[in-house]
């Protein structure tokens, strides 16, 4: 009898002892859920702060922002650029570095050639033309017009004022230049056969002279046929 009771002592104890081991393990399950809980819910608060903060910096910077088009053809005539977004705009002449002009773009369904740019690592190279200021909808016509040529940004440091007028670029202000779909490109031969579209070499070389002598000089010896 005493042998029993001895066991069953035995067996009691050692159910306590599996049920403290279930109870420290549970409670350690629940310490460790806990802790990622809280791992969780910190890179939540931080990741949303970010977003909030990425948020609230570029609707600060758009407010702020000025966006301005290179133009560099039929654009630098005051004329032709009242006619495209309907205002009167301040234009102020500049010259790009990097930046190669030719008649290298086909026009109406490739009958006729106008000017494109490209991108060039001369140190020589280099390209006249003018800063316009614009709003959303402005660019937006001005890129509806431009269907044969895509949008890219151009950096600031490009840029200088020998013209004799000058803006102050903030570094939150965006430029922008068109460059010739690949689609529209002409080649040396191509351009060579294809004239000038009428009275657009007209348009360009009247913009180039109502800007001064300076403006129209470097406008004729950076433009390659």
């Amino acid at each position: 009898m005493k042998k029993v009771k001895k066991e069953k002592q035995q067996e009691k104890q050692q159910e306590k002892q599996l049920e403290k081991l279930q109870k420290e393990k549970q409670q350690q399950e629940n310490r460790e859920i806990c802790l990622d809980l809280c791992a969780m819910s910190t890179t939540f608060v931080m990741s949303t702060t970010f977003v909030m903060f990425t948020t609230f910096v570029l609707f600060f910077k758009s407010i702020y922002m000025s966006i301005y088009v290179f133009g560099y053809g039929s654009l630098i005539n005051k004329n032709e650029l009242i006619k495209e977004i309907h205002k009167n705009k301040n234009i102020i002449p500049v010259l790009v570095k990097g930046l190669k002009r030719s008649f290298n773009v086909s026009s109406k369904g490739g009958k006729y050639k106008v000017l494109g740019v490209r991108n060039s690592s001369s140190s020589k190279a280099e390209c006249n033309g003018v800063l316009v200021k614009v709003n959303k909808e402005e660019l937006a016509e001005l890129i509806e017009r431009e269907k044969n040529y895509s949008i890219k940004p151009i950096k600031k440091d490009r840029l200088s004022f020998p013209y004799g007028k000058e803006v102050e670029l903030k570094n939150e202000d965006q430029l922008f230049c068109f460059y010739p779909e690949t689609l529209f490109k002409l080649t040396k031969t191509e351009s060579e056969r294809i004239p000038i579209r009428p009275n657009y070499l007209n348009i360009c070389l009247e913009g180039a002279k109502a800007l001064g002598e300076d403006f129209f000089n470097d406008f004729i010896e950076t433009t390659q046929e």
